[in-house]
């Protein structure tokens, strides 16, 4: 390829206008995923579990947390609007428990020696947020548009334990768990992003923010 023309797309390229700049009453809408997953990152200490002995240890969930953000261009550097995210973790592993009869009664042998016997048991938990968000875009052009948010909202939990079979020393595993996790049904986020455009209508977003979801949450923008 010719200098020249490595100068003419050089030049091109330089002077298209990817028309990003927010207006007052945009509607902008940005699904995303959201890395780490901190619950699952934290999984086996939570639980005391030793990974490289535990049998068949598996991660349930896996690393990525799922989201989206509705907003309304209450003025061209101002936007108001919600973010909803999802989250699921938790772990599953076998292990040799005590066996039992259909009474929960404990079993022995002629000897008085426990019963043994193989169980499974998996825990998940499936984590909801849904924020009110507030952003301002302290540096907008054509091309990209930074921004300061916050949210404020509710969380939420929904966490299981199964052992197969079932295992009745597990019991109340449930309740020492909601005893050592955050209880409270309150969730906050602060964050500094970029939105960018291809085009008028869509593009792309980065994210980077502490509390309410992942760490970093990136994922493709829409503006209508």
């Amino acid at each position: 390829m010719s200098l020249k023309k490595i100068i003419f797309i050089c030049f091109l390229v330089n002077s298209l206008s990817f028309n990003s700049q927010l207006l007052r009453g945009d509607i902008l809408v940005d699904p995303y995923v959201g890395i780490p997953n901190y619950p699952n990152l934290g999984v086996s200490q939570l639980f005391s579990i030793n990974t490289q002995e535990a049998d068949n240890y598996q991660l349930v969930g896996g690393f990525f947390s799922y989201g989206f953000r509705l907003e309304y261009m209450l003025t061209d550097k101002l936007g108001l609007g919600t973010d909803f995210n999802y989250v699921k973790s938790g772990y599953s592993s076998d292990y040799i428990g005590y066996q039992y009869d259909e009474f929960n009664n404990q079993l022995f042998d002629t000897n008085g020696m426990a019963l043994l016997m193989p169980y499974n048991e998996k825990y998940t938990a499936e984590r909801y947020r849904a924020m009110g968000r507030l952003n301002y875009y302290f540096s907008s052009n054509e091309k990209v548009n930074f921004y300061g948010g916050m949210g404020i909202g509710y969380y939420g939990v929904n966490r299981t334990f199964t052992t197969t079979p079932y295992d009745p020393s597990s019991a109340n595993f449930l309740n020492s768990v909601d005893e050592v996790l955050f209880p409270f049904p309150f969730s906050f986020r602060l964050a500094l992003g970029a939105k960018f455009y291809f085009n008028r209508n869509f593009g792309g977003h980065v994210e980077l923010g502490s509390f309410g979801g992942g760490t970093i949450q990136f994922g493709v923008s829409a503006k209508f």
